[in-house]
């Protein structure tokens, strides 16, 4: 974990307007699949900057995870 915390924390950088960059990709697996768990987000002010997995969410109001069991039993 904290060499995660270590690569997103030298990836950002901020703006000369405030909001966020990140130089690269770190949505590798397993940041890269909505409502896996693994999320990371950055904030500066209002300007926010997150992983893929997070989609429209944020670290304290994640997506619902994806429930494998529906797809294995077709239950609804």
């Amino acid at each position: 974990l904290d060499m995660q915390i270590d690569a997103v924390k030298s990836a950002l950088s901020v703006n000369a307007d405030g909001s966020l960059a990140l130089a690269g990709n770190l949505d590798g697996p397993p940041f890269d699949r909505l409502g896996s768990g693994w999320y990371w987000q950055a904030r500066v002010g209002e300007h926010r900057i997150a992983s893929r997995s997070l989609a429209d969410g944020s670290v304290s109001d994640p997506p619902r995870p994806f429930d494998w069991r529906r797809i294995l039993t077709g239950d609804p």
